[in-house]
């Protein structure tokens, strides 16, 4: 066969053949020469070109040495972009962040990523502060209360130290009291430590560690005297456990305040008077748990409204011999209501109690209750360093069918921001069986200092 053609010889191409001269041959042989020599050079235009070399060696390479020699037999790859010099060649970026995606801020300009910027550590800054207080008490009684004999008298009701240190996130707070004599009958000594807690801050949140105020209800009605729920145990009430307290839009229109706190028991230096309360009749309360929401709203620039829910469950567990062996279990529910118009603040409280904390009657014989509900309502108005107050506040105890209520009008003046004086009358009423009876009448005078 023809190099050049498809077709076999046939008779008659092999007898034209043998008729050639030898000229003939020449030019023939010639023009075969020519047309492999025009094959061979469109072979090699359609012939793919070579696969690009590898990928530039790193840096520290010679240049020359980065791609192997070219093979003579292959044309040279024609090169359509300018090479970065070997010692700017950037970092292959991962497929996730291609170069087209990185910003110049982010790369320095070369598509290369910036070198992680150095964050160092601020130094923990140690805060610590020191306070103190104390409280003079005088009182003048008008009438005897049943079964007593009472008479004017002046002390020193509390001298108290503050030392609160925090560190970073974390602090500690101690807040013992003194006194010359016990304040309750139940108290360990003439001193004792009435706060004494750790705590961890993870805005808005605060998780507390120790002996730490229970926040069920409304947490005070800004008087000295105090309040029937005081005096049962509701109020003021340190116990040892956990609390984790939260402020939520605390500078928002809206937010609310949240309280959830585990005691495993009591602080036992309650203001419960006599035997009132569980620890007041050698009692402790074991496993108390409390809740509290309180939401608030500003309306304009001098309203604020607040809405507190509360509720709390505990075990009341008595010594062997007493009525009540078998540990009690009590439950108590609240919603409370505060109104803070510019100067005044007014505010009203409903609690109820089902089930028994106490091993006895403490209003006479028989047996102890095991429902309440107290009522609370207050308001006090201040203009410049004067300040009016009253509050009015009832106890229903049931089935035993006794009812107690206090009224104190107050009135205080602000010395410094150190120093202030309060002056209270209180009105004290017990209802028993429908009689009605009168349980102090007296003008209380307080000074309060704190440094």
């Amino acid at each position: 066969m023809d190099c050049h053609s498809s077709k076999p010889m046939t008779d008659e191409t092999k007898h034209l053949s043998s008729r050639r001269t030898p000229n003939a041959t020449w030019f023939h042989w010639l023009a075969g020469l020519s047309l492999s020599l025009q094959a061979a050079a469109v072979s090699a235009q359609v012939t793919p070109a070579p696969p690009p070399p590898p990928e530039p060696a790193p840096a520290t390479m010679p240049a020359s040495a980065a791609a192997p020699p070219a093979s003579p037999a292959a044309p040279a790859a024609v090169q359509t972009t300018m090479p970065a010099p070997a010692s700017d060649a950037p970092s292959p970026l991962p497929d996730a962040a291609p170069t087209t995606g990185v910003t110049s801020t982010e790369t320095g300009g070369r598509g290369q990523p910036n070198p992680p910027t150095e964050v160092k550590p601020e130094p923990t800054e140690f805060k610590v502060s020191v306070g103190g207080g104390m409280i003079l008490f005088a009182q003048l009684p008008f009438a005897n209360p049943p079964g007593g004999d009472a008479e004017p008298f002046f002390e020193v009701f509390e001298a108290r130290l503050r030392l609160d240190a925090e560190f970073g996130r974390w602090g500690m707070h101690i807040a013992p009291i003194f006194r010359d004599t016990p304040e309750r009958s139940f108290f360990p000594g003439t001193a004792w430590v009435q706060e004494a807690y750790a705590y961890g801050k993870w805005e808005p949140v605060t998780v507390k560690v120790g002996k730490i105020w229970a926040q069920f209800g409304r947490f005070w009605d800004n008087s000295f005297y105090g309040n029937v729920q005081e005096y049962d145990g509701l109020k003021l009430d340190p116990d040892v456990g956990v609390s984790v307290e939260a402020k939520l839009g605390e500078n928002e229109r809206m937010g609310a305040q949240v309280f959830v706190q585990y005691f495993l028991i009591d602080g036992v230096t309650n203001y419960s008077i006599g035997n009132r309360d569980t620890v007041g009749q050698d009692g402790r309360q074991r496993n108390y748990i409390v809740g509290r929401v309180e939401p608030f709203m500003k309306v304009g620039d001098m309203t604020t409204l607040k809405l507190g829910l509360s509720g709390s469950f505990f075990q009341a567990d008595f010594d062997e011999g007493m009525p009540g062996d078998e540990p009690e279990s009590v439950g108590r529910i609240a919603v409370d209501a505060t109104a803070m118009v510019e100067n005044f603040t007014g505010w009203a409280e409903y609690t109820h109690q089902f089930g028994n904390h106490l091993a006895m009657n403490p209003f006479g014989a028989g047996a102890p209750y095991d429902k309440a509900d107290w009522f609370m309502v207050g308001g006090e108005y201040t203009y410049d360093r004067y300040t009016l107050r009253l509050t009015y506040n009832m106890g229903f105890y049931s089935p035993i069918d006794h009812k107690e209520s206090i009224l104190l009008p107050g009135f205080s003046v602000a010395i410094d921001e150190h120093l202030f004086v309060l002056l209270e009358y209180a009105l004290e009423r017990q209802h028993q069986d429908g009689d009605s009876e009168l349980r102090s009448s007296s003008l209380n005078l307080t000074i309060h200092g704190k440094i």
